[in-house]
């Protein structure tokens, strides 16, 4: 109990690190259960080497994370900031703030879905999406997010760049 405790009280940011490794895991899930042809391996890989040597690091490492979170958890963000200015215009109303979660959620699964739906790794896409959406809220900033997805992002090209067998073959 006293573990639960300790992880309670750690910054919404730290929880998400611990939180990404489960969500993580279910890239090999989803490599199990649909197992990917060797050539769609070698053709996503080269298309990422090719990016690489082509001088779009900065795109896919910095500029791509920044465009995606503004746009696919931009829409929950701006509900979320609405929230929170109705909220404090009216302390009274504690409908509001319900109201407001529940349209964050609506806003955040619709977006994550469509965003979702078109990765090779649609379950893990998603978990992600979901899970930056609960540290957004939680720390009332996009920035977590946008970092988180940078970060990601490098791990991921870094994966690819040194030929991680599990992921691609």
């Amino acid at each position: 109990m006293n573990l639960l405790k300790r992880f309670n009280s750690y910054h919404p940011a730290i929880k998400a690190i611990f939180l990404m490794i489960p969500v993580t895991l279910t890239i090999f899930l989803y490599k199990f259960l649909t197992p990917q042809s060797v050539e769609d391996s070698a053709l996503l890989r080269e298309y990422f080497l090719n990016e690489l040597k082509n001088g779009h690091i900065f795109n896919l490492i910095v500029f791509a994370p920044i465009i995606e979170e503004l746009t696919y958890r931009g829409p929950a963000y701006l509900v979320l900031l609405i929230t929170i200015f109705t909220v404090a215009k009216f302390p009274d109303k504690k409908h509001l703030k319900i109201t407001g979660d529940i349209l964050y959620w609506l806003a955040l699964l619709g977006f994550n879905y469509f965003w979702a739906a078109g990765h090779q790794y649609m379950i893990t896409i998603f978990a992600y999406g979901l899970l930056m959406g609960w540290l957004m809220q939680k720390t009332k900033s996009i920035l977590y997010p946008i970092l988180f997805h940078i970060v990601n992002n490098t791990c991921s090209i870094l994966a690819i760049y040194f030929s991680f067998s599990v992921i691609y073959k």
